[in-house]
């Protein structure tokens, strides 16, 4: 666990981000497998229907919401939180970061379309990754 480090902000931020891209994932996941309509614009570069609902939406090779592992990211994000595991946070952060990547170059590059609330979690994630970089090399320096 090491010595607290930072400035107090920090895990209360963590937390607030997990909640809200939990939140975010979760109505994601309900407008893909309900008729609930989906609440974004609808235009010719922004279409969140057009992407959420595209071959990229769902887990390869199945018909489950790729927003499914969204929930689940910021479930274990906040358990890596509460824990205090930096390390581990940080490594599980990364692999956040690598699908975020993965998921704005399909949307820009291949779809060419952006979806409102993807871009929210997609910050979130990043915001994620930069708030458990910074806590872990604090910890680093400060043990």
């Amino acid at each position: 666990m090491g010595p607290p480090v930072g400035r107090g902000w920090e895990r209360p931020a963590l937390l607030v981000m997990a909640a809200a891209g939990t939140l975010i994932a979760a109505y994601l996941t309900v407008t893909h497998i309900s008729p609930v309509p989906l609440l974004c614009t609808v235009g010719s570069v922004v279409n969140c229907a057009s992407v959420t609902h595209s071959a990229y939406s769902v887990i390869p090779g199945t018909t489950i919401p790729i927003s499914i592992l969204g929930i689940v990211w910021f479930v274990v994000s906040a358990a890596l939180t509460l824990s205090s595991r930096r390390a581990l946070h940080l490594a599980w952060s990364t692999i956040g970061l690598a699908v975020v990547l993965y998921l704005v170059y399909v949307e820009i590059v291949v779809l060419h379309q952006i979806c409102e609330w993807c871009t929210v979690v997609h910050v979130l994630v990043i915001a994620t990754f930069v708030v458990t970089l910074r806590l872990f090399q604090e910890s680093v320096t400060t043990s």
